[in-house]
Order: C-alpha cells, then sequence, then structure tokens
C-alpha cells in the first residue's frame, strides 16, 4: 500500500492548501490511472489541540504528539498491511 498523508499543521502553514491540493490530485491521478492500493489520509485532523499546545516550539511535535500520530496511524497502518 501506497498512503499519501497531507501535513498535520494544516491552519498554520499558508502553503499547507496548496500542498494537500498536491497531495490529493497525485492520489486521484492514481486511482483514475488503475492503482487500487493507494491510500489518502488528511493529516489536518492529527492535532486535537492548538498547535502551540502540541509543539515544543510552534513547529516540531513533542513525544506526547506523536504518541497521538502513532495511535492513530498504527491501525490504519495495520489494517492496510494485513489487507
Amino acid at each position: 500500500p501506497v498512503v499519501m498523508m497531507t501535513k498535520p499543521d494544516f491552519d498554520y502553514d499558508p502553503k499547507a492548501a496548496e500542498r494537500r491540493a498536491v497531495v490529493y490530485e497525485t492520489y486521484k491521478h492514481a486511482l483514475a490511472n488503475g492503482d487500487k492500493n493507494v491510500y489518502f489520509l488528511d493529516g489536518a485532523w492529527m492535532y486535537n489541540k492548538p498547535i502551540p499546545e502540541m509543539t515544543a516550539d510552534g513547529l516540531h511535535p513533542t513525544d506526547e504528539t506523536f504518541e497521538r500520530f502513532a495511535d492513530i496511524l498504527e491501525p490504519i497502518i495495520r489494517r492496510l498491511i494485513n489487507a
């Protein structure tokens, strides 16, 4: 499987919408060309608190934040690998 995921700090990066669109269009292009083993994850929902509370410096996630990301992504990736 190929997982295409956008940045989690969507609201804090002025170029995030443009980058998200590129990732999503790439995903749609792969599907349209017959690739059935690609998946799109919108990282915008990865943070559950304001960015300053989930990062050490407004940019780099804390250990707790990385643990949250792992808790979210692990079951998704496990399911895709075992499919």
